[in-house]
């Protein structure tokens, strides 16, 4: 068993324990594969099974199911708007939030409501690009952050935790 392992329940025993068969995909035909059948303990379905008919777009990614309905949100990226929207094989039907609460700059309760349209939503996405960095912008950033650092203003310093020279030395370019 391991986290996001999918089953399916073949058999829901009077004690509460569960014979299950694991999902291993699909075949070059796209015929349904399934493992072996497990019987699981009663004390271990209570403890730790759960549901698999909702996920993140993180936990989909590379998944594919028969019929999917994502919900995009307005804060998406391109990136995971094609991600929701191709996990399908048969059907992708998606629910467009047009509606969005902002809460006001100082945090208060009192709240803004935003309203749009499904298209202008789903235009607003497909123009915002993820930002990524490559491994080196982010070892750079670290290197510089750590640079300009400097030494401990006065009354801030550890005499038990002696300043030690920059770990991360920067790589040639």
């Amino acid at each position: 068993m391991a986290n996001r392992s999918t089953y399916r329940v073949q058999t829901r025993n009077a004690d509460g324990s569960l014979v299950v068969a694991q999902f291993l995909g699909r075949d070059d035909i796209g015929t349904t594969r399934w493992g072996r059948p497990v019987t699981l303990p009663a004390d271990y379905v209570a403890e730790h099974v759960a549901l698999a008919y909702a996920g993140t777009i993180d936990s989909a990614q590379g998944i594919t199911v028969d019929t999917c309905y994502p919900i995009i949100t307005p804060d998406m990226d391109r990136e995971a708007l094609y991600v929701a929207l191709s996990r399908g094989r048969q059907r992708n039907i998606a629910f467009v939030q047009t509606i969005s609460e902002e809460p006001d700059a100082l945090g208060n309760q009192a709240v803004e409501e935003a309203q749009s349209t499904p298209e202008a939503v789903l235009a607003g996405i497909i123009e915002r690009e993820r930002e990524t960095q490559s491994a080196r912008q982010v070892l750079d950033e670290e290197i510089d952050a750590r640079e300009s650092a400097g030494p401990p203003r006065a009354g801030m310093e550890r005499p038990d935790h002696p300043r030690r020279p920059n770990p991360l030395p920067r790589p040639p370019r």
